[in-house]
């Protein structure tokens, strides 16, 4: 049902395509780059995003605190980012769940539109590009797992922080 309702607004311009914007940041331009899934252009001219996901799609509010990809790449693609699209505005970014065919075919989907989306966008960028300020300050530390929830026995960066030499302790 999702599918056939979209092509009924609009028809894929942008699949499986990289894009990039170039964005002014405390210490000077950062690119930020994403790989899109799909981008319809609308009747209106609009851009419509989808991203297709195998597994759990994000809850609102992780849409807005962990899974900012959509978010961004609609900050890419009202920056012109995507050459096949130009500069456009975005009508909305939906992440959908790719059913296999021993599922019950329920649409499971979540994202936002209109003002919405604009506002969570601008949102997204503003939140990246404050970290991005905080990064660039010397006296910020990297820490090699910063959020408790996702802490594993060895991360990727806990070479860096001598985490296992650290956490020994003296016995001695």
């Amino acid at each position: 049902r999702f599918h056939a309702d979209r092509m009924t607004k609009g028809a894929p311009a942008v699949i499986e395509q990289k894009g990039a914007g170039v964005f002014d940041a405390a210490a000077g331009p950062f690119t930020i780059e994403a790989r899109a899934d799909r981008i319809d252009l609308l009747a209106n001219g609009t851009a419509f995003l989808i991203d297709y996901k195998s597994g759990k799609i994000p809850t609102a509010k992780e849409l807005q605190t962990f899974n900012i990809q959509l978010p961004l790449t609609a900050s890419i693609v009202a920056k012109g980012g995507f050459e096949e699209l130009g500069m456009r505005k975005v009508a909305a970014f939906w992440y959908v769940k790719s059913l296999g065919r021993k599922e019950d075919g329920k649409s499971d989907a979540t994202g936002a539109e209109g003002e919405e989306a604009a506002l969570l966008s601008a949102q997204v960028l503003d939140g990246l590009m404050q970290w991005i300020a905080a990064f660039d300050n010397q006296a910020t530390p990297y820490l090699s797992q910063p959020r408790p929830q996702f802490t594993d026995v060895f991360g990727d960066y806990d070479h860096l922080a001598r985490r296992r030499e650290w956490s020994v302790g003296s016995e001695e």
